[in-house]
């Protein structure tokens, strides 16, 4: 019972970081890896490597768009240093 309902707070969260994936990606990315937890500790084992795959496919791509900010960022700061 447990399960099902994580299952479907996991299926809330990813409605909502399609929506706003910013604002919503990381908990969903969180979400997964709580519930892969609990099915390891279930002894579901093949469900749990893949739940947790996709959470650290989310997370991936969270820092791959915290590098491409910063990267943008410092572009932005040295063109406006090399315009003064």
């Amino acid at each position: 019972l447990w399960i099902a309902r994580a299952a479907g707070l996991g299926r809330s969260w990813r409605e909502l970081a399609q929506r706003q994936p910013d604002a919503y990606r990381p908990d969903w990315a969180t979400s997964l890896s709580s519930l892969a937890a609990h099915l390891h500790h279930l002894g579901r084992y093949d469900e749990a490597i893949a739940v947790e795959s996709r959470a650290v496919e989310k997370a991936q791509r969270l820092e791959e768009r915290a590098e491409f900010g910063r990267a943008l960022y410092e572009m932005r700061k040295r063109r406006a240093e090399a315009t003064r």
